[in-house]
Parts: C-alpha cells; structure tokens; sequence
C-alpha cells in the first residue's frame, strides 16, 4: 500500500487543470522515496470525451496506471456523484496517499471522501513530502498565515488538497502508463442532488493561469491609486493582484489577494507596486518566472526575490507607464 493516486481534474473546457500536472510532478518526487510505490491519475469522464490526445499528453509525466470511469452523469459537476464513485474507486486502489488540486471542485469533495474513509485530510497545502516513517508530510498556513504548520496523518488513504501553482510542473521521459477504462454504475445510488439552472460567467481575472499579473501593495497609498493600477492592467491586458495588506485595507477584494493566504500564481510576468515583500507574499510568487518589484524603499525585502529591482515611487511609475502606453495604443 505505498501508491500514489492523484485526482485529475477537468477545466469547463475538458481540459486537465494545471494544478493536475503540478501534482503529477511532485508526486514523482514522493514516489522516489517510497518503496515499490506506484503513481496512479483517476480520471471520471462524460462517455463521448475523446482521450487520445490527453494520454499523449500524459504519458512525459511518469504515470504507471490511468484509470479512467467513463459515466454521462460526469458531464456536469455532482458533488455527490463525484464523491460515490471517487470514493469507491480510492477503496478500491487502496493508495498509501491521495491528493486532489484545491480548486473550488477540490474543496468541495475533499472532506466528504475523507469523512466516509475516516481518513485525516490537510487541506490547503504549500508543501509535500515523505518523513523518516515513509508518511505523508503536509505543510499549511495557519494562524492567519503567520505560522506554518507540518501535519503527519495517521490513518489511510493519507490525503491532502494542494493550493494551484504551488509546484512547478515538470516533464520526465515518455512513458506508456496502463490505461484502465470503467464504467460507473449508478443505479444503487440516488443523488440527493439536481441541477435546476447552471450560469457560465466569464472570469475577468483567473490569477491561476494569468501570464502577466500586475499586482499591488500599500505603496500605492489609497483605493484611488490601486484603481489606477487596474487601469494600467486593462491596457496591458494584464490581469491585476493585490497583497494581503491592500485587501485588509478595503483597496481591493479579497478574490485577487496573491501570498499565503491568498492565491499562489506562475505567471511569466509578475510586477509588484509597492510591495514590500513579507514572506508571506513571496511564498504565493515564487514560481513566477521573471519578477519586477518597484519600491520606494530600497531596503525592501522584495529585492532580494525580484529579477528587476526599480527605487522609485509605485504611483508615479504606474502614471508614467499609463501615459506612455496610452500613446501607443
């Protein structure tokens, strides 16, 4: 009972989630220090999705076994669905360790798996890792964000729901993992659910898989000045973040806070105005791949994290970049 088995998640355009590629990376790191331990992706699928090109596209992540339960009550999300055959299969594959992305999806049927396992679940988690005793070590904010805390599971399957964009992703060898397909009978289990009207909305900032994100701090003094940010972002076609700082102070909403207690982000660009940096907020930045920090502050903790270092003020710059850019658009 060493194996691994991973959730993967699909995104409304039947694509895996990125979080699934980053647990898959990651994974293969605990593999390695588990004994004769096997990765295993569950997959639940519509019955008409075709497969050919995801399994292309997983076999670079060190996959031995892709089970794949095939059912038409998967082309909507039932929490309830979701949780009866998710359940049955984890019974089922008797994995040591069970990990699931946490997405809004993620959190949802997390604990309602752990509590019919009576199993332990570390939700939220920056970090993994296999202790001397071949177990799951989980790490999580807590406190606010201000501590963090290692948790060691005692029962089975031992679980845990990663933030998105903690791990980088990571492509391995091709290999050719096992395909299992299944088809899921329902017919002994009644959702209690129903789906009366479902709303797509569009999602004006997806910090999860933005590239570029412009994100602000305290050095930009008041709501005024942050407003003037998310002008900067819209002609940019940027997408716009803020620190914990700038929410706890009204600036901003809560939903596009970026650090510890917020979102974790990989962007390709990340410019921070006036962020000091706390350590809190580089935990959620630090698999950005090129960083710019403006700070009028030139002991600010940011630049020794940042690619690009500017002393300068975070409101004049935005005003300058504004100008400049509106002159060219």
């Amino acid at each position: 009972m060493n194996d691994i088995l991973i959730f993967g998640e699909f995104s409304i355009s039947n694509k895996l989630r990125p979080c699934v590629f980053q647990l898959l990376s990651k994974a293969n790191y605990l593999k390695n220090k588990l004994d004769d331990s096997k990765l295993k992706l569950l997959i639940l699928s519509p019955s008409d999705l075709n497969f050919d090109e995801i399994i292309n596209e997983l076999k670079y992540y060190n996959i031995d076994e892709i089970i794949i339960v095939k059912n038409d009550n998967f082309k909507e999300f039932n929490s309830d669905y979701y949780y009866n055959c998710i359940k049955n299969i984890v019974l089922e594959v008797n994995p040591k360790i069970f990990l699931i992305g946490g997405t809004n999806i993620g959190r949802t049927i997390a604990p309602m798996i752990s509590n019919s396992l009576h199993t332990g679940l570390t939700a939220d988690c920056i970090e993994l890792d296999i202790n001397d005793e071949k177990n799951l070590s989980a790490t999580r904010p807590t406190f606010g964000g201000e501590l963090m805390a290692t948790i060691w599971s005692k029962t089975y399957p031992q679980m845990a729901t990663v933030r998105e964009n903690v791990f980088k992703i990571e492509k391995f060898d091709e290999n050719n993992p096992t395909i299992i397909f299944k088809d899921y009978n329902f017919q002994e289990y009644k959702s209690k659910l129903s789906l009366i009207k479902q709303i797509k909305r569009e999602i004006n900032n997806d910090l999860a898989n933005a590239r570029i994100i412009l994100s602000g701090g305290m050095g930009l003094k008041n709501k005024e000045g942050f407003a003037k940010l998310e002008n900067l972002a819209n002609i940019m076609g940027a997408q716009i973040g803020g620190s914990r700082l700038i929410v706890e102070a009204g600036f901003a909403s809560s939903n596009i806070q970026i650090g510890q207690t917020g979102q974790s982000v990989a962007a390709d660009l990340y410019i921070a105005f006036g962020i000091s940096g706390a350590i809190q907020h580089l935990c959620g930045i630090k698999n950005c791949k090129k960083i710019i920090a403006i700070n009028n502050d030139p002991n600010a903790p940011i630049f020794n994290h940042c690619d690009i270092g500017i002393v300068d003020d975070a409101a004049l710059v935005i005003e300058q970049l504004e100008n400049l850019l509106s002159q060219k658009v």
